[in-house]
């Protein structure tokens, strides 16, 4: 597997085949990746906009547990693949319509799904 690691300051990209990096850097970059993957979801929570501790950090640990479990599950951020062949189907529709098309389907969609909650 190959790592590209652009760094936009210096216009530059390391490339990088996985299997040439020590183990000792193959952990670190594993640890230091699941790490920020994580803790990244719970920049948003301000120990401010509680009125407990617990409450933040029950807030803190729902986000980073639902990342964490998109990783666990295969769901990664940035990822080009979908989930589902229904997803993949439906990307590759909506890639291909003109932007009325797109409108009218949503409007129909948005209707649809309105009349299910209705019912």
């Amino acid at each position: 597997m190959m790592l590209n690691i652009f760094v936009p300051k210096a216009n530059y990209t390391f490339d990088v085949a996985v299997e040439d990096l020590p183990p000792d850097s193959i952990a670190y970059i594993l640890n230091y990746g699941a790490r920020q993957a994580v803790v990244d979801m719970t920049a948003g929570v301000k120990r401010a906009d509680f009125t407990t501790e617990e409450e933040c950090n029950a807030t803190a640990f729902a986000k980073a547990d639902k990342r964490w479990q998109q990783l666990l599950s295969g769901a990664v951020p940035g990822s080009r693949t979908p989930r589902s062949e229904t997803t993949a189907k439906a990307r590759k529709i909506a890639a291909e319509l003109s932007d009325s098309e797109m409108d009218a389907a949503l409007a129909f969609i948005m209707a649809e799904r309105e009349k299910a909650q209705a019912a």
